[in-house]
């Protein structure tokens, strides 16, 4: 039952990191495109982080 569990939060985790790595990139692509190269950078390291 535990390797089950186990199993299942790491499936989420994989999916939470992928989906705030493609959140970090259409918002970094949105900011360069509207010349916010600080905040660009931010959303990178978001991207990185996930």
């Amino acid at each position: 039952m535990a390797t089950l569990t186990t199993g299942i939060v790491l499936m989420r985790w994989q999916l939470t990191s992928a989906l705030l790595m493609f959140i970090a990139s259409t918002l970094n692509i949105q900011l360069r495109k509207f010349d916010h190269g600080v905040m660009a950078f931010f959303a990178s390291g978001i991207g990185i982080a996930a």
